[in-house]
Formats: C-alpha cells, sequence, structure tokens
C-alpha cells in the first residue's frame, strides 16, 4: 500500500509540477524525491513501525534509494537489450520495466527491513515484549 501511495504521489506531482510549466526533469526529479519523502514515512510508521528517532534512518533510506534507482535503470536497460529482437517494442519495455520494478521492490523491502528500520524494530519490539532493545533480526 505505501508503495503504491509513493507512485501516486510521485505521478500527482510530476502532472501538477509539468502542468504549471516546470520543466520535465525538475518536475521529474522533485516529484520523484516526494514520492520518496511519502514511502519513508509511511514505511517507518506503518510498515516497520520503527520508534527509532535519529538521523540515521532517513540517510540509509535515501542511500537504499539511490543504490536500487541504479540496479533499476541497469536492469531495465538489460532487460530491453535481451529483448529487443524477441519481442516488440511496447512488450520489451512493459516486460524490462516489470523486471526492473519487481527485482528494486524486493531489494528495497530487504533493505529496510534489514538495514534502514532495523534499530527502530528491534526498539518497538522491545518496549512490547519487555526484553532488552536487543536486535533478533
Amino acid at each position: 500500500m505505501i508503495g503504491g501511495l509513493s507512485v501516486l504521489t510521485d505521478l500527482a506531482v510530476y502532472v501538477l509540477l509539468v502542468q504549471i510549466g516546470v520543466g520535465s526533469h525538475a518536475a521529474k526529479a522533485t516529484s520523484y524525491v516526494s514520492g520518496m519523502t511519502v514511502g519513508y514515512i509511511g514505511n517507518k510508521l506503518w510498515t516497520f513501525e520503527s520508534s527509532r528517532r535519529s538521523a540515521d534512518e532517513p540517510i540509509a533510506y535515501a542511500i537504499l534509494y539511490c543504490l536500487t534507482l541504479g540496479v533499476n535503470v541497469v536492469v531495465n536497460a538489460a532487460c530491453l537489450s535481451a529483448f529487443d529482437e524477441r519481442l516488440s517494442p511496447p512488450a520489451s519495455r512493459g516486460l524490462a520495466f516489470l523486471l526492473a520494478t519487481g527485482l528494486t521492490t524486493i531489494l528495497n523491502f530487504l533493505g529496510m527491513r534489514f538495514v534502514t528500520f532495523r534499530s527502530g524494530i528491534a526498539q518497538r519490539r522491545s518496549r512490547v515484549d519487555g526484553t532488552p532493545g536487543v536486535d533478533r533480526g
């Protein structure tokens, strides 16, 4: 749900900015950051319920998303190259998009669960079950 809301935010901000005359590159950069921000807040508060208050989480989140953006672009390009002569251009683009997005969705979830919000999840669990703030994974 949070991922879908992030994508919708990205799209809405992009369309709005382009309609009011902002250039497409600036609009896309702004909309991507807007979607990332919604994703961070939603994943922190709802998906992973991280109770940690630290600059480490948003920094780790931004690094994770920059890395997986690179993975997304590389996988998309590799798939387009591999499917180029086997599929029609629309089918090739669609399949490449789905594979790249699917892989980065999995990597983002794992990165958030085991890196970005790991300590916050452990803190919340320790308050709920009374154990010391030990990260049990």
